[in-house]
C-alpha cells in the first residue's frame, strides 16, 4: 500500500498542502495579494516549497 500511494495520491496531497498557505494569504489578505506581483508570488511559492522540503528532509533523517 505504501508503493502504491507514494506515486498515486501523495504528491497530490503534498502540492495541496504547499499551496494551501498561500491561497489563504491571497483569500485572507487580498490588498496585499493584489500590490504582490508574480516574480513576488513566484519567490513566496519556492519559499514555502523549500522550507517544507527542508521540514521534511530533517523529519526522516532523525538521527538514532
Amino acid at each position: 500500500m505504501v508503493n502504491l500511494a507514494a506515486w498515486t495520491y501523495d504528491p497530490a496531497i503534498e502540492e495541496v498542502v504547499e499551496i494551501a498557505p498561500l491561497a489563504l494569504l491571497a483569500w485572507l489578505w487580498p490588498r496585499v495579494h493584489r500590490q504582490l506581483g508574480w516574480t513576488d508570488h513566484l519567490l513566496l511559492g519556492s519559499a514555502l516549497g523549500m522550507g517544507l522540503a527542508l521540514c521534511e528532509t530533517a523529519a526522516t533523517h532523525v538521527p538514532t
